[in-house]
């Protein structure tokens, strides 16, 4: 999730005036507004309308007004939608377009980001975890992760391991889009893969900038492993996300708005792949 130098056509990242991308967000929301509300006020006042000319049938320029009310509620709810169609139809080259688009993924990719979960292992237990950060703490975390795995806590290499508490050391800090930190202190904002590919950096490995770009990268340059055998420093991508595996059984640490935190099952979301640096 980022703003790169080439063009991403899934996450718009032609924009080349990232600061106009929350104002468009604003104004598709006033669209969507418009597209619902103001159609639907129309159709009632035209049903208004057509009540008064079948009660008084005689009356001038009635039927008229019925029409016009009809006619206007479809032109105002066509209009967002020839918008968006003219802003797809137009070149990534083009600003406007890129950053309308851009302004459509950001909002995407916040709703999948905010969607609360509920963690498997709960489910038999008939205890049903809504926020990420209610998890139980110290032994009782360790016998969840023992129930629900085979693995070992902390288990990973002593490089997986030194990733992952380095990553820890930022802990709490602030999300930002597109942010840009170089992955030493002190700490600047940025977002998920600004924080992962950071992290990495400070131990001489460079990934690329943004989740899609890595999802080329990895399979040619890392090892994939599954579910079960996730260790620490592990890079955990989802369509749209990427986080750290911790080595705490499905445990990650990852860089998700507010703030880079701690979230106990990296099976909350679509997973794309399970990555492991080759030493």
């Amino acid at each position: 999730m980022y703003i790169l130098d080439t063009c991403s056509n899934i996450l718009g990242t032609c924009c080349t005036s990232p600061g106009i991308v929350p104002l468009l967000s604003i104004t598709r929301k006033i669209f969507d507004f418009i597209q619902l509300i103001i159609p639907i006020l129309l159709i009632v006042y035209a049903t208004i309308e057509l009540t008064k000319l079948v009660v008084n049938p005689e009356e001038k320029n009635g039927l008229k007004k019925v029409t016009n009310k009809f006619l206007a509620a479809a032109i105002v709810f066509f209009i967002p939608v020839i918008i968006n169609a003219l802003m797809a139809m137009m070149p990534n080259s083009f600003s406007i377009s890129s950053c309308w688009t851009q302004a459509n993924q950001s909002s995407e990719i916040l709703k999948a980001s905010s969607v609360k979960y509920v963690n498997p292992s709960k489910i038999e237990k008939n205890k049903i975890i809504s926020n990420q950060n209610d998890y139980d703490k110290g032994d009782a975390r360790k016998e969840e992760n023992n129930s629900t795995s085979s693995q070992t806590t902390s288990q990973g290499s002593a490089t997986g391991k030194s990733i992952v508490e380095y990553a820890y050391e930022f802990k709490g800090g602030t999300y930002k889009f597109g942010g840009s930190w170089n992955g030493e202190h002190p700490y600047t904002n940025t977002d998920c893969s600004g924080f992962v590919g950071g992290v990495y950096k400070h131990f001489g490995y460079h990934m690329p900038r943004s989740t899609r770009d890595m999802q080329k990268y990895f399979p040619s340059h890392f090892k994939r492993v599954n579910e079960n055998e996730v260790q620490a420093g592990d890079v955990v991508l989802y369509y749209g996300h990427v986080a750290l595996a911790t080595g705490n059984g499905y445990e990650i640490i990852h860089n998700t708005r507010p703030r880079i935190k701690v979230s106990k099952d990296f099976r909350y979301r679509q997973i794309s792949g399970i990555y492991r640096i080759v030493e």
